[in-house]
């Protein structure tokens, strides 16, 4: 049976309740007594309807964004006794429920919420990570890049965190993704003052390694090697005497710095990249990069890990290959001195002044305190910064 419009006369019989929904339907085919579709039959007179719905909700009510607190961020129930409020109904892209705030960072916040429409009980739970307003850019490349990332060969095996869906809210932007019980830095808290054990550093450096390797096999830069961006899938302390080894399985996050090699000229200006404890010489002194770099960033979060503090902990640039000098020895010349960055950093005052020599050596001024290290490496050993990497795997 087919879908008609009646002719003028029909009006009457047909009731004037019904007048709204054939004034929508499909009016170009209607005039013509075409058939009607079967969608536009089933949506006549949707869009005076909704219309209608906005009207009464009131005009600019309907338009509300979200509210913000001073630095940009989404203000959430529990900060400073504001509920979520807005056009959303009290739900993240109308679908997720509040849970709680897992953490926040430069750029975003970390929240864990509930999927309303999953059919699963107890209710599904996710993490939303919603961009500060204004950065819906940062927010969108990263959707992006995992995006791509998850359909390339090999991703559900690399240890990177999936991201479901991605959706705007007000000048926000957030992505959805697998809800992960914890990060590295929980871990390492937990244990204190013990580290962990030699058989889950190894399983660690191995994870990291798959996930760097396919990044690199995709000519993508992660850029932000780190404790916090290691999050947990598993972790169990196992038990002495019952044949239990420990176990641990973690996942690489945040992306949101990541970029291709072929990018990576947009840097070459100021070289701002990484977090500084982690920074690679290269980037340090100026000079041009690759995936590498993200594997230096490594060997700083393992021995970081294994010795319950930071390798280099630095507050700047020259601070930065001041302690790299220190603990893991000269600086060869021949390798830097084309760098950008190189006739300052030779030169600077860190902690004293810090140069080198045409042998490589390095010095501090007569009225500086030097440098001590942050421990002590057997000559045998120090042959390599990688000499843990060996250790582990």
């Amino acid at each position: 049976m087919s879908w008609r419009r009646g002719a003028a006369g029909d009006d009457g019989a047909r009731g004037a309740a019904f007048e709204p929904f054939f004034k929508g339907a499909n009016r170009g085919t209607a005039a013509l007594g075409r058939p009607l579709s079967v969608v536009a039959a089933l949506t006549a007179g949707l869009e005076d309807v909704i219309a209608a719905a906005n009207k009464n909700r009131g005009g600019a009510a309907a338009h509300e964004g979200p509210a913000d607190d001073n630095n940009g961020f989404l203000v959430l129930p529990g900060r400073d006794g504001r509920p979520l409020e807005g056009h959303w109904g009290g739900l993240l892209g109308g679908r997720y429920s509040f849970r709680r705030l897992i953490g926040v960072g430069t750029f975003a916040q970390i929240i864990e919420a509930e999927d309303t429409l999953s059919h699963a009980e107890p209710k599904k739970r996710v993490a939303l990570k919603v961009t500060r307003a204004g950065m819906q850019g940062v927010g969108m490349q990263e959707s992006r890049l995992l995006s791509f990332l998850s359909r390339c060969p090999g991703f559900q095996g690399a240890n990177i965190v999936q991201a479901h869906s991605a959706f705007a809210l007000g000048e926000h932007w957030c992505m959805v993704m697998e809800l992960l019980p914890g990060s590295l830095p929980d871990l390492t808290r937990q244990i204190r003052p013990f580290s962990l054990p030699t058989s889950c550093m190894r399983k660690l450096a191995m994870q990291l390694l798959v996930s760097l390797s396919f990044l690199s096999s995709q000519g993508v830069i992660h850029a932000d090697i780190r404790q916090e961006n290691v999050l947990l899938r598993d972790f169990s302390a196992g038990k002495r005497g019952h044949g239990r080894a420990p176990s641990l399985k973690v996942k690489l996050s945040d992306l949101g710095n990541s970029f291709s090699v072929s990018e990576s000229g947009a840097y070459h200006d100021d070289f701002e990249l990484q977090t500084l404890a982690y920074r690679a010489p290269e980037v340090l002194y100026g000079l041009p990069f690759d995936t590498q770099i993200d594997m230096w960033s490594l060997g700083c979060l393992l021995v970081e890990v294994y010795i319950g503090r930071r390798l280099f902990d630095a507050f700047n640039r020259s601070s930065a290959v001041a302690t790299m000098a220190k603990t893991l020895g000269p600086i060869p010349r021949e390798r830097f001195s084309s760098g950008r960055f190189y006739p300052v950093l030779s030169s600077l005052p860190v902690y004293g002044t810090l140069s080198l020599n045409d042998n490589g050596k390095h010095s501090s001024s007569s009225y500086s305190q030097p440098l001590k290290p942050r421990y002590t490496i057997s000559n045998k050993k120090k042959t390599s910064f990688f000499f843990l990497y060996s250790y582990f795997i």
